[in-house]
């Protein structure tokens, strides 16, 4: 078997996963198997007990701030993080974040390194889409600012509806005029829905 055999991503597309669109793979740190993200692993090994997958908070998952090894998807090279293949020299993807070992594919909204939260957040960037705020330790639109009510680490919580880690969840987000605190917009939603 050779090294491009071992830990088969759970997609085999060119092009990345349902996650992510990537043109490679990263080696989890805590299992050594290769996956197209660490959402994959994520889900692929909180079933199993060959990885202890912590899901909140900054040990998020297989911890890929951790992750030193990908591996092309293209030629099957195993090298160090970077955005372009040190042997065939194919792009990973369009945006790449050497911190958070992030490759995608922007959205429309774009994608942007926030240093106060430590993470990639959906966006244009701070002062352009988003704002910072230390109290909440989470980055908020802009057009939230004006009526924006501080709550101490807001998002270091689950979603009361849906159970999911609020502060590295993707989905868009309702936070409460009054008290602001956070929950997801579709699980808001749900919950107007049933009064």
């Amino acid at each position: 078997m050779t090294n491009a055999d071992q830990g088969a991503s759970p997609s085999e597309d060119l092009e990345g996963c349902k996650h992510y669109r990537r043109k490679c793979e990263i080696k989890s740190p805590c299992c050594g198997r290769f996956f197209t993200c660490h959402n994959c692993h994520d889900e692929e090994m909180e079933t199993t007990d060959e990885c202890r997958v912590e899901m909140k908070g900054s040990t998020e998952g297989m911890g890929r701030y951790n992750v030193t090894v990908i591996r092309c998807k293209v030629c099957k090279l195993e090298q160090e993080v970077s955005p372009v293949c040190s042997g065939c020299g194919v792009q990973f993807a369009e945006y790449f974040c050497k911190v958070c070992k992030l490759y995608s594919k922007p959205t429309q909204q774009g994608i942007y390194h926030c240093n106060g939260c430590g993470i990639c957040r959906v966006g244009q960037g701070i002062g352009i889409s988003h704002f910072h705020c230390e109290t909440c330790r989470a980055c908020y639109t802009l057009e939230s600012r004006p009526g924006h009510r501080c709550v101490e680490r807001a998002l270091d919580s689950d979603c009361p509806v849906c159970m999911q880690y609020l502060f590295t969840s993707a989905k868009p987000l309702f936070v409460g005029p009054q008290c602001g605190h956070a929950l997801h917009q579709t699980c808001f939603q749900e919950l107007l829905k049933v009064g």
